[in-house]
């Protein structure tokens, strides 16, 4: 067991059981620490109210809303205790900020209400957000309410794209988990942050399980049929379908004989049908729609190759490390993907998979070539170097307890960490 005892994750919103890469940490977590809870802004209506294999002994709650007993009741015992983070709310001298900091006044009095309540253990618990918007918000202002430190681990979309969150969240924060080294490196270059305070921590997968996926699944020889590639992913722009689409095309006109499923649903798909039957793919190309993570790692791990052509949407948003790519990797499939953001600290080009320039249809088809055509010794020699470079770097549970270490020395290093906080 950690000598942290207690750790509280906050989340914008739960359950999300697309956010394994979440659920699977707190799961790997709890294994870990004595008391682990969750508390959330938002209740999905999701059915699974534990994904990821969270067990029961993980608290689960949502902070009070307005209106509710426990909201007044709980923002009582806070004031009575001197526990209102309310003058965290931002000021900004601008319409949209004054309803931001209104917002933030909403989230802090949430957060007090439930600092209030006093669950178990709660007073000495070390609190973490993912993502740095609404959620991280509400960290901070718990850890304020409580006198106590608090984390984030900052992934791709809150970093890259628009977000009035970051800065606050940030620069306020004891510690900052980044992705990736590329990510690390985009907060440095944008806050005065010491490089101590931000970790490269990355989400992971659980690579045991998935390799014993993998020894159950039969792929079928390429040899056999056409060759099979498979995509998964939301029907967004930063997963770069239509520029995979378009290389599916160059290598029928070459006369590879490949058939391409994409795994996933989102706003994208009419476009993309649309794609198909231009290209005249319809006997080629399959949107084969959402399926559960089960499903589509099934899918994955008979494919003869993995592609996923990210690129950086027109609203600045793009992936920071795709976890779909890891887990193709952890099941022996070979993967091609682009040069963006964190993905070649995933893939290195010749040795553990292939990368082409991001948006160029052309060269993302000759990057499947060459790892169709390899010679099979080769080709096991890439996915077997693959698969340990996953195992080695990208496990869930290792990188659990990585988060768990690093919130310890955090605690040992700057016992009055907090501080800094509860002085704003």
């Amino acid at each position: 067991m950690s000598p942290m005892r207690d750790l509280t994750y906050v989340l914008s919103s739960f359950p999300v059981a697309r956010e394994t890469f979440v659920t699977g940490e707190i799961a790997a977590v709890a294994d870990r620490v004595e008391r682990v809870r969750v508390v959330a802004l938002t209740r999905t209506d999701e059915p699974d109210q534990r994904p990821g294999g969270i067990p029961e002994r993980v608290g689960v709650d949502w902070f009070p809303r307005l209106g509710e007993s426990r909201w007044a009741s709980g923002l009582a015992r806070a004031a009575a205790t001197r526990r209102l983070p309310l003058g965290h709310a931002r000021r900004l001298p601008s319409p949209a900020g004054f309803r931001a900091g209104v917002g933030d006044l909403y989230r802090a009095s949430r957060a007090a209400a439930f600092a209030g309540l006093g669950p178990s253990g709660l007073a000495g618990t070390h609190v973490h957000a993912h993502f740095a918007t609404r959620g991280a918000m509400a960290a901070r202002a718990l850890a304020t309410a409580l006198g106590r430190p608090y984390s984030v681990t900052v992934h791709a979309y809150d970093l890259y794209m628009d977000n009035p969150f970051l800065a606050c969240v940030v620069e306020d924060a004891a510690l900052v988990v980044a992705i990736s080294e590329h990510g690390r490196e985009s907060l440095l270059a944008r806050f005065a942050l010491a490089a101590d305070r931000i970790r490269v921590i990355h989400v992971g997968v659980p690579t045991d399980a998935l390799g014993a996926q993998a020894a159950e699944l039969h792929p079928r020889p390429t040899t056999d049929g056409p060759v099979r590639l498979v995509s998964a992913g939301r029907l967004v722009a930063k997963k770069g379908f239509g520029t995979l689409i378009e290389a599916v095309a160059i290598l029928r006109a070459r006369r590879r004989d490949v058939v391409l499923e994409i795994v996933g649903d989102g706003p994208l798909r009419p476009e993309l049908d649309a794609a198909v039957r231009r290209q005249g793919l319809g006997e080629v190309v399959t949107l084969a729609g959402q399926v559960s993570p089960e499903a589509a790692r099934a899918q994955i791990g008979q494919a003869d190759a993995f592609v996923l052509a990210c690129t950086q949407g027109a609203d600045g948003d793009l992936d920071g490390i795709p976890v779909v790519l890891m887990e193709a990797m952890a099941l022996g499939v070979p993967v091609i993907s682009t040069r963006l953001a964190g993905i070649p600290e995933l893939i290195y080009h010749g040795r553990t998979g292939r990368l082409a320039s991001a948006e160029d249809p052309a060269g993302l088809a000759d990057e499947i070539e060459v790892t169709l055509t390899m010679p099979p010794d080769r080709r096991a020699e890439q996915t077997a170097d693959a698969r340990r470079f996953v195992a080695a770097q990208f496990d869930q549970a290792r990188n659990a307890q990585r988060l768990i270490d690093a919130i310890d020395d955090l605690a040992s290093a700057q016992p009055s960490t907090s501080s800094a906080i509860r002085r704003r």
